[in-house]
């Protein structure tokens, strides 16, 4: 086994210069990782570089962007080494795949590679015939990778079946892998040792694109900017006309929605959190006591868990919490404020006039002018006649004429 592993390094060594790019991916797999791999692959052909090496941590991803990855792998005449690391990191279903295409593969010790079998996006429920095919498709792609590189057909098989996971050293003993290393730099001298040449290290980093589109499949970020999409969206629909609310909201859950396409999301979760949202817009308009408050809580929470089902895309605990109560007091703060306004009194318009204290401007009997407000407004006496500086109580309001009465007889009164 170790004279072929130096057989399959050396015609590499021949023609390469002695570079090796060094990539991180931390993560879901996606299209930003595919552009991050395939540009790697790219500018190390380029470069005549002898080695990729991969330092991978990922639970998984999306189905159409793993197999490009592979692709890419599998064409590429640079060798790709993909390295479960660190100690702890994973290499779960689309993982698998990389870790099975690569030419070389290498694992920490603490670190677990298989849970291959494929999952449905959306949590919808699908018939037993598709999920035949789906399987059997996923069995044989990764298969026909095992056959290729050497690797063990039976774990491949099984990783996508019965969902089967190995450890470093299991993966190691069963020939899934062909290094055991705990850094990366015990994994070069081991790699030195079976003939390939290495004189340089390169990072290669993503580029700031890349980056933020990769920072989209962390589920707690799609997560939290689904709740201020929706915050944005209910704040445009409570203001009509304020557009900035409504913009946000609108690119925010377009980021979120981005992020579900990659990420396994249960619609039945995400209506949850829209009906919890509903209910506390109810709450603004009805008064229920805080019933509806209640129901949009537990709505809220209940969905939150549920958004992504699988443990492969697991939302933190506390960020659930946090942003569960931050929603509801800050909706409890909202209609608060919207009851308090609405008991004010009234200072414009009809109602905010009736009951204002002013003085006559002249003196008159039914029809003259009162000084109310800084302004002289037409006005007909209600109490008979009326001295000049005489002050009077605003009884009505008719078109731009007010109707007064004689303080005096409205205190009376």
């Amino acid at each position: 086994m170790r004279f072929l592993l130096f057989l399959s390094f050396l015609p590499f060594a021949l023609w390469a210069k002695g570079d090796v790019y060094i990539l991180t991916l931390k993560g879901a797999i996606g299209p930003a990782s595919r552009d991050y791999i395939g540009r790697a692959l790219k500018e190390a052909k380029e470069d005549s570089a002898s080695l990729l090496l991969l330092k991978l941590d990922t639970p998984g991803g999306l189905d159409l962007a793993m197999r490009e990855i592979c692709q890419g792998i599998l064409q590429s005449p640079v060798p790709f080494l993909t390295f479960v690391y660190p100690p702890g990191a994973r290499a779960a279903s689309a993982g698998t795949f990389i870790v099975m295409a690569s030419h070389f593969a290498a694992m920490a010790k603490g670190t677990s590679i298989g849970a291959a079998h494929p999952v449905a996006i959306g949590g919808k429920e699908i018939s037993e015939e598709m999920k035949e095919k789906v399987e059997n498709d996923a069995v044989a792609y990764l298969i026909s990778l095992a056959k290729v590189r050497g690797r063990d057909t039976t774990f491949a098989e099984q990783a996508v079946r019965k969902s089967v996971t190995l450890t470093a050293e299991q993966a190691l003993e069963k020939g899934v892998i062909d290094f055991l290393a705990n850094s990366e730099e015990e994994l070069l001298e081991k790699v030195k040792t079976k003939g390939m040449v290495i004189e340089r290290k390169k990072n290669f980093p993503m580029n700031p694109r890349e980056t933020f589109l990769h920072y989209l499949t962390d589920p707690n970020l799609a997560y939290i900017l689904l709740v201020l999409g929706m915050y944005g969206i209910i704040f445009e629909l409570q203001s009509p006309g304020a557009i900035f609310p409504g913009v946000l909201g609108g690119f925010l859950l377009i980021l979120a929605l981005y992020s579900f396409q990659i990420i396994p999301v249960n619609y039945a979760g995400l209506a949850l959190i829209a009906l919890s949202f509903i209910l506390l817009i109810l709450e603004i308009k009805i008064t229920s006591y805080g019933l509806l408050t209640i129901g949009a809580a537990l709505s809220f929470l209940l969905g939150s868990f549920l958004l992504f089902p699988k443990a492969n895309f697991p939302l933190s605990p506390p960020l659930v919490v946090i942003v569960s109560i931050f929603t509801i007091f800050f909706f409890i703060l909202v209609i608060s404020l919207g009851i308090k306004a609405h008991r004010q009194k009234v200072v414009t318009g009809r109602e905010g006039m009736v009951n204002l204290i002013g003085e006559a401007a002249e003196d008159f009997s039914e029809r003259g002018r009162v000084f109310v407000r800084g302004e002289y407004w037409d006005s007909i006496s209600l109490s008979g006649f009326l001295k000049r500086g005489e002050k009077v109580r605003i009884v009505d309001v008719t078109g731009m004429v007010l109707k007064v009465e004689r303080l005096k007889e409205a205190n009376n009164g």
